[in-house]
């Protein structure tokens, strides 16, 4: 399968989501990810499920507001990457791959809340959550973001994990029909922190 890797270029474009990987909005550096990207890993359980979905998504093209239903909501069910240096999560891989649901809410100025769990580094599972939550809705000049905080524990071999950050995305396809995002992280355990980044790939129900 073809490796298409958030981690490296936020999957559907660097330009469409507004410099997400630019070096305000990026605590690692994308020459470090674009060689995280290349470590070969086998994947774990979600991995090669999160490469299929950018596989299929790929092509979408940025979606303009008046692509987005001007009320209502939907579900979006994907995937998010905790990007790992393993300077405080001692990881196999460089990711942490997450199934995440989300519920998107389109009316007024939008709104965003979901979960993030059941993370995999490479076959080792990781318990634990991330909750997005204060989700809002924006025009951005290549079209609509959305932002919302994603905060929450995970755990692995006795050992918990604190993030606390944010998740921003922009939306793909005629209607809306795929989420894409990327944003700054803190991880903190035992005293240390790494300021690193989470990426989101997710498709309407």
């Amino acid at each position: 399968m073809k490796r298409v890797m958030t981690a490296a270029i936020c999957a559907l474009g660097t330009i469409g989501l507004m410099g997400c990987q630019s070096g305000v909005n990026n605590a690692v550096s994308q020459a470090a990810m674009v060689t995280m990207a290349a470590t070969p890993t086998s994947g774990g359980a979600n991995k090669p499920l999160l490469e299929a979905l950018q596989e299929e998504n790929q092509t979408l093209t940025r979606s303009a507001m008046a692509d987005l239903p001007p009320s209502g909501g939907a579900t979006y069910v994907g995937y998010a990457q905790v990007i790992s240096d393993r300077t405080v999560i001692p990881t196999v891989s460089t990711e942490l791959v997450g199934k995440a649901s989300l519920e998107v809410g389109f009316g007024g100025t939008g709104s965003m809340t979901g979960t993030i769990d059941d993370f995999d580094d490479n076959g080792t599972e990781y318990g634990g959550s991330l909750a997005v939550s204060a989700g809002t809705i924006s025009a951005g000049a290549n079209g609509p973001q959305v932002r919302g905080k994603v905060a929450g524990t995970l755990t692995n071999a006795g050992t918990s994990y604190d993030v606390d950050g944010n998740i921003t995305g922009g939306f793909f396809g005629p209607g809306g029909e795929y989420l894409n995002g990327f944003d700054d992280i803190t991880v903190t355990s035992g005293g240390a922190t790494s300021n690193t980044n989470i990426s989101l790939n997710a498709a309407r129900q």
